[in-house]
């Protein structure tokens, strides 16, 4: 049982992947476009913000599970929830951690779409099944909110049972929140050199 609460899980949407080459090749596109025409300076800030937007809404985001807590990486900030902070998981649009503080969605764990539903089994069910407690579409392991929300609510309650985790430590105990500065300034930077060009 020690294994469960140190071994980090990460996750991230495999799905994701095709929409990450997508936007990849809208921003190749573009970059020929700039070259076919001669006007590769007003394109390049497009092409530049397309990859960019593209490796942080479908490449970057992530969860990871370990020791320490939960930490959401999300397109342009990063949320580490240790577990003292936790008092709820929910799955309703996608898998959000509550804290006395506020609460944080995770952008790589979202709701389920129609075929996580209809390729749901009762064994799906039956794994992620509370006594007492109805099972949300949310929570469906076929769903990213629901194999994520499993794999954090699992370590959560090991860490309650084993002792290693207090009640009422949640007040004290505060979210880290990181804004990654530099994305946001590359994308910003790319938009507004973007729109300048156009208008000279």
């Amino acid at each position: 049982m020690e294994s469960e609460s140190v071994t980090p899980w990460r996750y991230r949407p495999r799905s994701n992947i095709v929409f990450a080459v997508a936007m990849a090749a809208a921003a190749v596109v573009t970059l020929v476009a700039g070259v076919q025409s001669g006007e590769l300076v007003r394109f390049l800030p497009w092409a530049v913000a397309v990859a960019a937007a593209g490796w942080a809404a479908f490449v970057r985001p992530a969860v990871i599970v370990d020791a320490e807590g939960v930490t959401l990486v999300n397109p342009l900030r990063t949320i580490q929830v240790p577990w003292p902070a936790l008092i709820n998981v929910t799955t309703r649009y996608a898998m959000t951690l509550h804290t006395p503080t506020g609460k944080y969605v995770a952008w790589a764990a979202p709701g389920p779409g129609r075929y996580a539903v209809r390729d749901a089994t009762n064994g799906d069910v039956l794994a992620v099944a509370r006594r007492g407690e109805t099972i949300a579409l949310g929570d469906l392991p076929t769903a990213p909110s629901g194999l994520a929300a499993f794999q954090v609510r699992r370590r959560w309650q090991h860490l309650v049972e084993s002792g290693e985790l207090l009640a009422g430590e949640a007040d004290t105990t505060a979210a880290r929140v990181q804004v990654d500065w530099p994305l946001v300034t590359a994308l910003g930077a790319a938009i507004i050199l973007g729109l300048v060009t156009a208008l000279v």
